[in-house]
């Protein structure tokens, strides 16, 4: 087996992971693109060819999967009653997190959760974290992602629910890029204020 091979299956197994931290375009395609290279699962072993193979019926799974979640989540994203919580509120906290990457322990954990966190929304309902939670969960799972991995963003979206003190720094870190909004310029938060008065017109 040659080095490149063998250079190719350990970048595979272990890729680098702060490209989207450098200029990278935070928007929710690049992320869920990020994510999923990262975790979805990873069958490499055997001969050259086999990994070859392998590698390309992974990536297209990957992109299959990508173009699948970014359909569903930019349909309910754009769901007639939203005004605040949309596609845009979701990219502007992915943007923050990519300047305050230093301060995550898990960054990748930080970025699913953002994604997911306010997919389920109804301003008439009190579980949406909750369903939202459960979306996201359920796609690691089909993932294979660890439990311990799913319960914490289970815990992080449950969290921007507000019912509590965060339990632990990525939890915080989290609620402080939901609620980053609040500190915004007078412009800034009047254009969040009025969004959010429309949304509980009811």
């Amino acid at each position: 087996k040659d080095f490149y091979w063998r250079a190719m299956q350990v970048a595979a197994l272990d890729p680098l992971q702060t490209h989207w931290f450098e200029g990278h375009a935070n928007t929710a395609d690049s992320a869920l693109h990020d994510v999923l290279l990262e975790w979805y699962p990873k069958d490499l072993q055997g001969s050259s060819k086999d990994f070859t193979e392998k590698w390309n019926a992974r990536t297209e799974k990957i992109s299959e999967l990508r173009r699948k979640l970014l359909a569903e989540l930019t349909a309910a994203y754009s769901e007639p009653h939203r005004c605040y919580h949309t596609l845009q509120h979701i990219e502007f906290c992915l943007r923050q997190i990519s300047k305050r990457r230093e301060h995550a322990v898990r960054p990748t954990e930080i970025r699913w959760a953002l994604l997911f966190h306010d997919a389920i929304y109804d301003p008439r309902r009190n579980d949406n974290e909750a369903r939202s939670a459960d979306w996201a969960c359920r796609v690691m799972q089909e993932m294979q992602r660890p439990d311990e991995e799913i319960m914490r963003v289970r815990k992080m979206i449950l969290a921007t629910a507000h019912a509590g003190n965060a339990e632990t720094p990525d939890e915080a870190l989290l609620l402080d890029i939901h609620l980053s909004i609040l500190g915004g310029d007078d412009a800034t938060f009047d254009e969040y204020d009025t969004a959010i008065r429309v949304e509980y017109a009811w």
